[in-house]
């Protein structure tokens, strides 16, 4: 879970510097596949964050039924 929480912070630095990257005229085009590709990985990345939350919460909840 802490890989995943790297990669969102990660992708959350790439976004504004993609934003950033936008203003010059010259690599536009580059920046903004920049922006798109770190969106979806934000977007990718968060969506696995929640769903290794949701397993560990569910797991302990198993762990502790049993006792």
């Amino acid at each position: 879970a802490s890989f995943t929480f790297f990669l969102t912070v990660l992708a959350t630095k790439c976004i504004i510097l993609g934003a950033l990257g936008r203003k010059n005229s010259e690599k536009k085009g580059i920046a903004t596949a920049g922006l798109v590709c770190s969106i979806i990985g934000f977007v990718l990345s968060t969506i696995f964050y929640v769903a290794c939350v949701a397993c560990a919460s569910i797991g302990s909840s198993l762990l502790n039924g049993l006792n």
